[in-house]
């Protein structure tokens, strides 16, 4: 029996969701349950109040799977970062088209409850291993990532920086996240 390196595993998992999710709302039922228990974030679902100038305002089931406001204890651990919008796809799909919906989502805002606007400053993929090479560089540019719920953890990771992990209630720590803010040539 030949072992397979970690490596090995996370490399061929980069480009398709992971996990053993069946379903959609299977996956983002858990996701959900998992950030409430923690505290860190309350979760909201919804569609956009407003979209970006070049999508078609009449496009059906625009909407985010979870979007995250901080609560105290990731911003007693400094998170100053806003809102997190997540896209929950089930497990084995390829990850290109919730990317695309990402990138609607950071282009929306979106309505809570009370009439307040917000506007999303990270978006996220689940469940999906960190990425590299081009894709990562892509995304952190355009502050998107991955989001991988393992061992009791969720990770948050941003082309191939950890931004966030939150772990059992109140446990937040806090990563890199000064991704994603340089402007012109690289």
């Amino acid at each position: 029996m030949v072992a397979i390196s970690d490596w090995t595993v996370q490399h061929n998992q980069r480009n398709v969701t992971c996990g053993q999710w069946a379903t959609e709302p299977e996956a983002r039922d858990e996701l959900e349950r998992f950030i409430r228990a923690n505290g860190a974030f309350r979760t909201y679902r919804g569609e956009p109040l407003w979209k970006h100038h070049f999508q078609t305002q009449d496009k059906e089931n625009f909407r985010a799977d979870l979007l995250l406001l901080p609560n105290d204890p990731v911003i007693e651990a400094g998170w100053n970062d806003g809102a997190i919008v997540i896209e929950v796809k089930r497990s084995g799909k390829k990850i290109g088209r919730g990317i695309s919906q990402l990138i609607d989502y950071m282009n929306g805002t979106f309505y809570i409850e009370g009439g307040i606007a917000v506007v999303p400053s990270w978006g996220f993929l689940f469940p999906a291993v960190k990425q590299a090479e081009a894709i990562a560089s892509v995304m952190a540019q355009q502050r998107l990532g991955t989001v991988t719920l393992k061992h009791g953890e969720l990770d948050f990771y941003c082309g191939e920086t950890r931004v966030l992990s939150i772990g059992g209630p109140g446990d937040v720590r806090l990563g890199k996240r000064d991704i994603g803010r340089r402007l012109g040539a690289r």
